[in-house]
């Protein structure tokens, strides 16, 4: 769970003792289309894989049901 720019020191780390792509790196985010301007999940999305981060887990803060669904496929379309 770092921010872009933390990731990208993170990750050349990582691949200096893991060159291959068989190992996975990944971060999570608090991402919510419902509480956060899209724009920025989208900049951080590809500050991300600019980074070489290859998965990004997201964790919307809707307590109920419908809510964290909605969040999810505005997410789906924001980042996919």
């Amino acid at each position: 769970g770092i921010d872009p720019a933390a990731a990208v020191g993170v990750v050349e780390r990582i691949r200096r003792d893991k060159p291959d792509d068989s190992f996975t790196i990944s971060t999570r985010t608090g991402w919510d289309p419902q509480g956060m301007d899209p724009s920025r999940i989208v900049d951080e999305r590809d500050a991300y894989a600019a980074a070489g981060v290859q998965h990004v887990v997201a964790a919307p803060w809707q307590k109920d049901l419908a809510g964290w669904l909605r969040s999810m496929d505005r997410l789906a379309e924001l980042v996919l």
